[in-house]
């Protein structure tokens, strides 16, 4: 049964796009691509100091295909689909029952769903649905809003001049609860609303991108939303060390900041972020949460090869868990300075295992990028040393929070790609960080953050591989 369904899925796709292709133009475009990986003590712990086993080995799959169904230059529909499993799978949840032996594929995902249109007589674009958006980030992506999936919303862009431009938008990210439940209450608050304007300036020699965002996050928006309220949730709240990642009150949060790129100074590359975040609970100062991110890369561009500092800070968490947090807010962000402790990893290889946004951290690195000693074979280098920003007293209070100040890491990245043909890539990252807790904040802590003594942590390794098909 599902394989016919999926083959009628298939059929009505193509039959759609035969007659669409008599009245306008119907383009697709997509994405291929499997990941095999072997990673060793991700949580910094072998089985015999943490009694916790793992899984070394993984091999997963992605397709992403999408259609573009264009009636004229003002006015095309986009719809895309996107499949994802690991080798092997059999079990429930997203995906599931779609690599073991003898199974069917169960699921196809809509990854996008949109309208585009300009406004007629105007230069007002519109896009309206299920669709990619990502705030500026001009280093390595931003921790507030970078979701590489989708969000559901409309976008309003217009062109002011040839150097300025203008995006205003209302996204829907999270709504827990979808029709009416009368007398119980559980549609009350449990919705996630952002709205938002950018203004892309791009002079020669330099490019700024400020912006602004508003989102009212209900108390009661939990469910489907785990990226979204663990960026909220004050990190230094009582609730937390439970593992309770709801919210005791609704919350107004504000953001502000600016993406800023500069190559006047060619062959030398700048690249800087700053921004500033913060959330306000009317009635429970424990949600409270206000903070500051900031980011620079410099490199210097040259035919063979491309050497690079970047350094990044965030604002880290006092000693006082009645206040609430001192970092910034975010709903669902992804930072990528590195392709193993951060979120800078190829397609489905693995990464963040320390963090995805970057938040409570502060880190210095080294990057060689784009050396190469082989025709399309092209390598990155970096190296990094990072140390939390969060007071080391709230850790042993017993409240849950990332690094302290005392604790810090190292990591080593090498990743290589070749290109086998002009569409086809295979990549390989090798990852290794070395991360050392400082005793006194951890020894007798009760949070579990880091599930075992901290005289006892081993090293993580990473070897990744992928194959990856675009069309």
């Amino acid at each position: 049964m599902k394989r016919f369904l999926v083959l009628a899925l298939i059929a009505a796709f193509t039959l759609t796009a035969a007659g669409l292709a008599r009245a306008g133009e119907v383009n697709m475009q997509g994405e291929f691509e499997q990941a095999f990986q072997w990673t060793d003590n991700e949580d910094f712990f072998d089985y015999q100091h943490d009694n916790t086993s793992e899984d070394d080995f993984d091999a997963l799959q992605s397709i992403r295909v999408y259609f573009e169904y264009v009636a004229n230059e003002n006015l095309k529909g986009v719809f895309g689909i996107e499949s994802l499993n690991d080798w092997g799978e059999d079990t429930a949840g997203p995906g599931a029952n779609q690599g073991a032996l003898g199974s069917n594929p169960a699921t196809l995902t809509l990854q996008h769903g949109y309208i585009d249109f300009n406004l007629p007589g105007t230069a007002i674009n519109i896009r309206s649905g299920l669709q990619d958006f990502a705030l500026p980030g001009a280093m390595a992506g931003t921790p507030i809003l970078d979701d590489d999936e989708c969000v559901a919303g409309i976008f309003a862009n217009y062109q002011v001049s040839d150097q300025i431009g203008m995006t205003l938008g209302w996204a829907r990210l999270n709504d827990k609860t979808i029709g009416n439940d009368p007398g119980t209450g559980a549609n009350e608050a449990d919705e996630v609303d952002a709205f938002l304007a950018v203004v892309p300036i791009a002079m020669d020699g330099f490019s700024l991108t400020p912006y602004v965002m508003y989102a009212h996050h209900g108390s009661n928006a939990t469910a489907g939303g785990a990226a979204i309220n663990a960026g909220l949730v004050a990190a230094n709240a009582t609730a937390d060390v439970a593992g309770d990642r709801s919210l005791g009150d609704d919350l107004d949060i504000w953001w502000g900041g600016a993406a800023f790129t500069m190559n006047i100074f060619d062959p030398i590359l700048v690249t800087a972020d700053l921004m500033y975040g913060v959330a306000d609970g009317s009635n429970n100062t424990r949600d409270d949460r206000e903070g500051w991110f900031f980011d620079l890369g410099v490199d210097y561009v040259m035919d063979m090869f491309t050497p690079g500092v970047f350094f990044f800070w965030s604002s880290g968490d006092d000693d006082d868990p009645s206040d609430g947090s001192e970092r910034m807010p975010t709903l669902g962000g992804s930072f990528g300075p590195t392709s193993f402790a951060f979120d800078g990893a190829v397609g489905q290889n693995d990464g963040a295992i320390l963090s995805a946004d970057g938040i409570g951290l502060w880190g210095l690195g080294l990057a060689l990028k784009d050396f190469s000693f082989m025709e399309n074979l092209t390598h990155t280098a970096r190296v990094l040393y990072a140390q939390g920003t969060n007071d080391p007293d709230l850790a042993k209070k017993g409240y849950a929070t990332g690094l302290t100040d005392k604790d810090h890491f190292w990591e080593v990245n090498v990743d290589s790609t070749y290109a086998l043909y002009e569409n086809l890539s295979a990549c390989l990252e090798l990852g290794y960080v070395n991360r050392n807790l400082d005793e006194e904040p951890w020894k007798n802590s009760n949070t579990g953050v880091f599930g075992g003594d901290p005289d006892n942590t081993d090293d993580a390794w990473k070897c990744s591989f992928a194959l990856i098909y675009e069309f």
